[in-house]
Protein backbone atom coordinates (compact mmCIF):
# COMPACT_ATOMS: atom_id res chain seq x y z
CA UNK A 1 0.00 0.00 0.00
CA UNK A 2 1.65 3.24 -1.08
CA UNK A 3 0.37 6.92 0.70
CA UNK A 4 -0.89 9.22 -2.31
CA UNK A 5 -0.87 13.19 -2.49
CA UNK A 6 -4.77 14.06 -4.73
CA UNK A 7 -4.82 17.86 -5.08
CA UNK A 8 -6.79 19.50 -7.78
CA UNK A 9 -5.25 20.68 -10.99
CA UNK A 10 -4.76 24.03 -10.69
CA UNK A 11 -2.62 25.02 -14.04
CA UNK A 12 -5.30 22.69 -16.23
CA UNK A 13 -8.53 24.54 -14.24
CA UNK A 14 -9.99 20.61 -14.12
CA UNK A 15 -8.95 17.31 -12.66
CA UNK A 16 -6.73 15.98 -9.86
CA UNK A 17 -2.93 15.79 -9.51
CA UNK A 18 -1.43 12.71 -7.82
CA UNK A 19 1.80 12.57 -6.62
CA UNK A 20 3.50 9.23 -4.99
CA UNK A 21 5.94 11.00 -2.35
CA UNK A 22 7.84 7.46 -1.67
CA UNK A 23 8.75 7.17 -5.08
CA UNK A 24 10.38 10.03 -7.05
CA UNK A 25 8.73 11.29 -10.34
CA UNK A 26 5.83 8.85 -10.18
CA UNK A 27 2.86 11.07 -10.62
CA UNK A 28 -0.30 11.05 -12.63
CA UNK A 29 -3.67 12.77 -12.83
CA UNK A 30 -7.48 12.20 -13.22
CA UNK A 31 -10.27 13.76 -14.29
CA UNK A 32 -12.04 13.06 -10.94
CA UNK A 33 -10.99 11.84 -7.94
CA UNK A 34 -11.85 8.22 -8.25
CA UNK A 35 -10.10 8.43 -11.98
CA UNK A 36 -7.02 9.99 -10.01
CA UNK A 37 -7.19 7.07 -7.45
CA UNK A 38 -7.69 4.67 -10.51
CA UNK A 39 -4.25 6.22 -12.41
CA UNK A 40 -2.15 6.20 -9.32
CA UNK A 41 -2.40 2.00 -8.72
CA UNK A 42 -1.79 2.25 -12.56
CA UNK A 43 0.90 4.53 -12.29
CA UNK A 44 2.56 2.61 -8.81
CA UNK A 45 2.36 -0.77 -10.96
CA UNK A 46 4.08 1.00 -13.48
CA UNK A 47 7.01 2.87 -12.17
CA UNK A 48 7.97 -0.11 -9.52
CA UNK A 49 7.86 -2.85 -12.56
CA UNK A 50 10.18 -0.15 -14.63
CA UNK A 51 12.17 -0.07 -11.54
CA UNK A 52 12.70 -4.03 -10.94
CA UNK A 53 13.13 -4.77 -14.82
CA UNK A 54 16.62 -2.29 -14.13
CA UNK A 55 17.37 -4.07 -11.18
CA UNK A 56 17.04 -0.70 -9.22
CA UNK A 57 15.80 -1.36 -5.60
CA UNK A 58 11.84 -0.32 -4.94
CA UNK A 59 11.57 2.26 -1.61
CA UNK A 60 9.50 0.79 0.89
CA UNK A 61 6.39 2.78 2.16
CA UNK A 62 7.22 4.39 5.53
CA UNK A 63 4.49 6.18 6.15
CA UNK A 64 5.48 9.09 8.00
CA UNK A 65 4.26 11.37 6.28
CA UNK A 66 1.36 13.94 8.02
CA UNK A 67 -1.04 15.24 5.21
CA UNK A 68 -2.60 18.16 6.45
CA UNK A 69 -5.42 19.88 3.88
CA UNK A 70 -5.79 23.93 4.59
CA UNK A 71 -8.14 26.48 2.77
CA UNK A 72 -6.32 28.69 0.38
CA UNK A 73 -6.96 32.04 1.52
CA UNK A 74 -6.65 34.90 -1.05
CA UNK A 75 -3.56 36.53 -1.76
CA UNK A 76 -4.03 40.39 -0.32
CA UNK A 77 -1.96 43.51 -0.90
CA UNK A 78 0.80 44.58 1.04
CA UNK A 79 0.03 47.20 3.27
CA UNK A 80 2.18 50.10 3.58
CA UNK A 81 3.57 50.59 6.90
CA UNK A 82 3.29 54.43 8.30
CA UNK A 83 6.52 55.94 9.34
CA UNK A 84 7.35 55.75 13.00
CA UNK A 85 7.76 59.59 14.47
CA UNK A 86 10.29 59.50 17.22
Amino acid sequence: MRQIVIRPDIDEGRGYVVDVPTLPGCHTWGETIDEAVTMAQDAIRCWTEARLDIGDPVPDEDFAALIVCVEELPLRKPTQLSARSS
